[in-house]
C-alpha cells in the first residue's frame, strides 16, 4: 500500500466525475484493506465485491457502480473481463508484481472505455526486492501502450516463460511434417525417456460408479464458470494440479459439498489409473472390478486375466478404491523385487 499515491489517484479521478477500480486479490483480508482506504478517504463511497459473494448481492453492487451510486469498487480480479464502464477511468492494482502478464493486460483494459484519458496504477514493493520474472512482466506491460499491442505482449510473455527453439527454423520442418500436436506428444515422451521420467500412455480411463460426483449449480451458480471447472478437472494430470484446483475452489466458493468431494476423488483416482495403466473400474455398492492394460505393471500379479475383483459387506467408496490400487502396486513392487518376473 502506498497511501499518498492511492489518495491522489482516487481524488483526481473523482474530481473529474469518474469512478475507480481498486484491485485487491485476497478475499480473506479485502475488508481490512477497505477499512484502511475508508480512513484514508472517508468521503469516498465504495463497495467490496469478490467471487464468494452471493450472485444477487454481487449483481446489485456492480449495478450501483455502473449507475454512479458509488465512487469506487474494491474488488478481486473477477472484474478483469466482461465489464465495460465508460465512467471508470482509473484502476489501482495492489501488489501488481504477483499478477501474470495476461492478468495485468486484462485489468488495464477495464479503463479507457470512453474519450477520457485513463490511468492504471500498479502498486509494487521496491524494485530491488522483486524477482527477475516480475520485473520483466512489469517492464513488458509498461511498454505496451499502443493499439494492437496485444500480439507484442504475447511475444513478451512467451519470451519471459521460455519457449526454446520450438517455433524456430530448426524445428519447423518436423512440426509441419507430422503436425504440432503429435510433435509435442513425441517431444514430451522423448524428454521423459531421456530423463528417466514416467511416461503417460495415451488412453482415457473409464470409471463406472453409482456415487454422485458433480458440481451442483447452487455451489457454482455461473454456468460458464462451472463448465470451465469441469474442463480444467478433465485435463488434470498430477496430484499437485488437483491440490491447486482444490485450494482455488475453496478460496472462491467455500466448503465443498459431498458431490464435489466425490468428483475430486474421482479425478485423483483417474491419475492413479493412468499411472498404473488401469483401463476400467466398475464400482457397485459392494463390489469393485479393476481391468488393466496388457502393458500395466500390475499385470505381473494379475496374469492371465488382467482383472482384479474385490467384494465387501460394506459399501465401497473412492477411498477404498485408492487403497486397493496402492495395495496392488505394493504387491507388484514386492513381486518384481524377487526377480521372478
Amino acid at each position: 500500500m502506498l497511501p499518498e499515491i492511492i489518495k491522489k489517484a482516487i481524488t483526481d479521478e473523482l474530481k473529474r466525475g469518474g469512478s475507480v477500480y481498486f484491485i485487491y486479490n485476497r478475499i480473506e483480508t479485502i475488508h481490512t484493506i477497505a477499512n484502511t482506504i475508508s480512513k484514508l478517504l472517508p468521503e469516498v463511497k465504495f463497495l467490496v465485491t469478490h467471487g464468494r459473494m452471493k450472485e444477487s448481492i454481487l449483481e446489485k453492487s456492480i449495478s450501483k457502480f455502473i449507475n454512479g451510486e458509488i465512487d469506487m469498487l474494491i474488488t478481486t480480479t473477477i472484474v478483469e473481463s466482461g465489464l465495460d464502464i465508460p465512467r471508470a477511468n482509473t484502476i489501482i492494482v495492489n501488489d501488481a508484481h504477483n499478477f501474470g502478464l495476461a492478468d495485468l493486460y486484462q485489468l488495464r483494459g477495464r479503463v479507457g472505455r470512453s474519450n477520457k484519458k485513463a490511468y492504471a496504477y500498479f502498486l509494487i514493493p521496491p524494485i530491488s526486492s522483486l524477482a527477475d520474472t516480475a520485473k520483466k512482466r512489469l517492464k513488458a506491460i509498461s511498454e505496451t501502450n499502443e493499439l494492437g499491442s496485444g500480439f507484442k505482449l504475447a511475444l513478451s510473455d512467451l519470451e519471459i516463460r521460455g519457449a526454446g527453439n520450438l517455433f524456430g527454423t530448426e524445428q519447423s520442418g518436423h512440426i509441419n511434417y507430422i503436425g504440432l500436436e503429435m510433435y509435442l506428444e513425441m517431444l514430451d515422451k522423448a524428454v521423459k525417456k531421456l530423463t528417466n521420467q514416467e511416461i503417460n500412455y495415451d488412453f482415457e480411463p473409464e470409471i463406472k460408479t453409482h456415487i454422485s460426483s458433480y458440481i451442483p449449480k447452487e455451489f457454482i451458480e455461473d454456468d460458464s464458470e462451472r463448465l470451465l471447472m469441469y474442463k480444467r478437472l478433465s485435463s488434470v494430470n498430477t496430484l499437485k494440479e488437483i491440490e491447486s484446483i482444490k485450494d482455488e475452489i475453496a478460496d472462491r466458493f467455500g466448503n465443498f459439498p459431498v458431490s464435489v468431494k466425490n468428483l475430486l476423488n474421482l479425478v485423483e483416482i483417474k491419475i492413479y489409473m493412468k499411472k498404473y495403466l488401469i483401463n476400467k473400474i466398475a464400482l457397485n455398492e459392494n463390489q469393485a472390478i479393476l481391468e488393466v492394460l496388457d502393458t500395466s505393471p500390475l499385470n505381473n500379479i494379475l496374469k492371465p486375466s488382467g482383472i482384479y475383483r474385490y467384494s465387501s459387506q460394506n459399501k465401497i467408496g473412492y477411498k477404498t478404491i485408492k487403497k486397493l490400487i496402492f495395495e496392488l502396486s505394493k504387491k507388484t513392487r514386492q513381486f518384481m523385487n524377487t526377480g521372478l518376473n
